[in-house]
């Protein structure tokens, strides 16, 4: 969050940052809220969030960053995906489920080399509500589920 945080606040980019949902601890928020200070660039609103709550802020958003220093599979990416949200992501994860390479899940470097233009580059891509539909159809637990049962019927033989 913090190097996200950062680039924000240099940069200055003509869209708002919007950091929501629970802080693991009080102190990590703390933190968080130093960093953002007084930059009207960059908002916070800390707190569980409820489903009906979380669909409001996707809804609301243009573009969704995910800066996890590790992960193999993110519910949230995943939720931002199923709006047919852009997502930027650090090439440096190895995630699953998320159906790239598309337009829809971009892959940076790091905030010094690449960010600013795959930022911009998802900015110009428009929410695709069939593509998202197309994408949970391909995840639904049914679909899920034969294949996992299908590659264990092959590894039985």
């Amino acid at each position: 969050m913090e190097e996200v945080i950062a680039w924000w606040r240099n940069a200055q980019p003509k869209v708002r940052l919007a950091i929501i949902g629970k802080p693991n601890t009080a102190e990590y928020g703390t933190q968080v809220l130093s960093q953002i200070g007084q930059d009207r660039n960059v908002i916070h609103r800390f707190g569980w969030l409820s489903n009906e709550l979380l669909r409001l802020w996707l809804s609301a958003a243009d573009v969704t960053v995910f800066n996890y220093r590790e992960v193999f599979t993110s519910g949230a990416a995943s939720l931002a995906r199923s709006f047919g949200i852009p997502i930027l992501l650090p090439k440096r994860l190895d995630t699953v489920d998320l159906g790239d390479p598309t337009p829809y899940v971009r892959r940076f470097t790091d905030f010094a080399s690449d960010f600013e233009q795959h930022l911009a580059s998802a900015l110009t891509v428009k929410p695709d509500f069939a593509d998202a539909a197309s994408w949970r159809e391909a995840c639904n637990w049914d679909n899920v589920a034969r294949v996992v049962a299908g590659g264990y019927r092959d590894a039985i033989g």
